[in-house]
Formats: C-alpha cells, sequence, structure tokens
C-alpha cells in the first residue's frame, strides 16, 4: 500500500522527518532541506520505506528512519532532485522515480539501490513533479511536468 502525500499535509510530514533526521537536520538547517516525500507501508504492519529528496539527495529508510541510505548508485544528477514517487505495486515491483531540474527522470527497479535515466520522448529534462497513475502496475503511466510549463505523458 502507498501513503499518498494528500493524506498529511507536505508540512507536518517534513517536521516529522526532520524529527527523524538528526544528523541531517540539527547544525545544518537551512542546507538540507525536505523537497519531497514518498513512503510504503507493508501490509503486514511492519515498517515500509520512506524516500526523501534533500536538496540533490536521495535517501531511503526501512526501519522507521531509525537508519538512512543514501541513493547514489547510478543516479548522475548534476542538478537538484524535485520529486520522487513509488509504483502502487512498489512491494512487489520496488519501482521508484525520482526527477530533477536539469537531468530528467530516473527509474529504478530494485528500491532505489541502482537508477537509471528515463528521458526518452523528454522535450525539456527541468522536471519540477512527477505523478504516478493509481493504475501503474496495469497502464504504465507516469506524468511529470517540467518548471517551464511543458507536460510529458509515459
Amino acid at each position: 500500500m502507498i501513503i499518498a502525500r494528500r493524506e498529511l499535509s507536505r508540512v507536518r510530514m517534513c517536521m516529522a522527518l526532520l524529527m527523524l533526521l538528526p544528523g541531517l537536520s540539527s547544525g545544518h538547517s537551512p542546507h538540507h532541506v525536505i523537497t519531497d516525500v514518498a513512503a510504503t507501508a507493508s501490509d503486514d504492519g511492519t515498517d515500509g520505506d520512506i524516500y526523501i529528496v534533500v536538496t540533490d539527495q536521495l535517501f531511503r529508510s526501512s526501519d522507521g528512519g531509525a537508519v538512512w541510505k543514501n541513493l547514489i548508485s547510478g543516479l548522475t544528477n548534476r542538478f537538484s532532485l524535485t520529486s520522487v514517487v513509488l509504483s502502487p505495486g512498489y512491494a512487489a515491483d520496488s519501482t521508484a522515480f525520482v526527477a530533477s531540474e536539469g537531468d530528467g527522470i530516473f527509474v529504478s527497479q530494485n528500491r532505489g539501490d541502482s537508477w537509471e535515466t528515463l528521458n526518452a520522448g523528454l522535450d525539456q529534462l527541468d522536471i519540477g513533479v512527477l505523478s504516478i497513475s493509481p493504475d501503474f502496475v496495469a497502464d504504465g503511466r507516469l506524468l511529470a511536468a517540467s518548471t517551464s510549463g511543458g507536460v510529458w505523458r509515459r
């Protein structure tokens, strides 16, 4: 099950994460700004994965925020990361997408352990927001909005 960002305000989510990230939030604020969050919850009640975009880095926690892994393998972004979304079938397909303000879109199909670019057909690489279809597993739909106003649909 995916926890939709609509369910909690972005401010409440970011404040909760700041309490979980003492290494990122204390002594470094405002340099480390959380700009996006995506999370899963398991059906058996155990901790799911939490992804956070922190400026130009992406982190994942699989234990409720106790430990964070910087996901860098294949993320060749030179610009800030802007958005992260997870497949509604994440528990089975382990698919995550992250966008950048100048590098386009990256996709991982192994819980963020490695990444590849997904820029075929993109007219602009300055992606501000990603959105994924609730039926992604069946329809494969991913939407990307550029910071200059263009929209791309896969």
